[in-house]
């Protein structure tokens, strides 16, 4: 495949659950028939919003679509159509859809990849039946019309990319035009909108080792400890393995993890001044309020190579 141009735009993928279990329930030509409907379907709410399909992989459609909205358009669509029904309606048939807007490279043969594409492939992996699954940064491009109906569902760091995203679930019952006002009663509800979730603040955590300073946000990737030079933070306490142990992001919560010879001796700092140690050897410790990292021997001696931190 030659290469193309690079360009902006969203790669959606549309998938029929549980062929399998189709084909071996209704026969070859009564599935066949139902799941090409499906898929005409969904062909159709791609084109009217102005995209196209770049292939069909088994039953599953991959395309590309001029921006964010226009697949969560589509999407919605092919979701409401889907449930209200088909030709030769007799076989129950859902779909599962992802969609992720960003920079692709457009080949000469009209297909696409790179980063886009990957992560809207991992966006359909994470969709369930009736479901439609985008990320933050698509949801953020949207209009409000689908951010209204934006529901966070998780946070979780995706392969090959950076610190963690957003994932967002559309409750599309409750998209207008829709042809049903309620809720599915098979979609478990969200409580944190698109909205709060695109507005909130990032947590913060500030560390300090004797005159280094250092403060991560939660888009941060993993930071390393020891005395290796090449550690974001540097320790020189010779209790401290070469790469001691790292700090990630997970889930709102920053982890430190032990990668050690020795072990990590963590203190959690309560209002009056107590101090709460805790032992951990290739263990992980959620960070929380103020405390003390100590490497490789308690912060009764080995306080004056102890990493301070807050966590705002």
């Amino acid at each position: 495949m030659s290469t193309g141009k690079t360009m902006e735009a969203a790669v959606l993928f549309a998938d029929v659950c549980g062929s399998t279990r189709l084909y071996e329930r209704y026969g070859d030509a009564v599935a066949k028939q139902a799941i090409d409907a499906c898929l005409a379907v969904c062909r159709d709410a791609v084109e009217a919003n102005g995209g196209r399909i770049v292939k069909t992989i088994g039953d599953e459609l991959m395309c590309v679509l001029p921006d964010a909205a226009a697949a969560a358009q589509a999407a919605v669509t092919m979701q409401q159509q889907v449930e209200s029904g088909l030709s030769g309606g007799a076989v129950p048939l859902s779909i599962r859809v992802g969609f992720h807007a960003g920079e692709m490279i457009a080949a000469e043969d009209g297909d696409v990849f790179g980063d886009a594409v990957n992560v809207a492939a991992r966006m359909a992996g994470q969709a369930k039946a009736q479901q439609i699954v985008t990320t933050e940064t698509s949801i953020a491009c949207c209009g409000e019309d689908i951010v209204a109906i934006a529901r966070q569902f998780d946070k979780a760091p995706i392969k090959g990319k950076t610190g963690e995203m957003g994932l967002f679930d559309l409750l599309w019952h409750q998209a207008s035009g829709g042809e049903t006002s309620g809720i599915s009663e098979n979609v478990t509800q969200m409580v944190t909108t698109a909205a709060t979730a695109l507005s909130s603040v990032s947590v913060l955590l500030k560390l300090r080792y004797q005159d280094s300073r250092l403060s991560i946000d939660s888009s941060a990737a993993p930071i390393s400890i020891g005395r290796e030079p090449r550690c974001e933070l540097l320790v020189a306490s010779p209790y401290s393995s070469r790469t001691h142990g790292r700090i990630e992001y997970r889930r709102g919560k920053f982890i430190y993890i032990d990668q050690s010879t020795n072990g990590s001796y963590i203190s959690l700092i309560d209002e009056a001044g107590g101090r709460r140690e805790s032992f951990i050897k290739r263990e992980e410790f959620v960070l929380v309020g103020q405390g003390l990292i100590c490497l490789g021997e308690p912060a009764a001696k080995g306080e004056p190579h102890a990493i301070a931190f807050v966590v705002d």
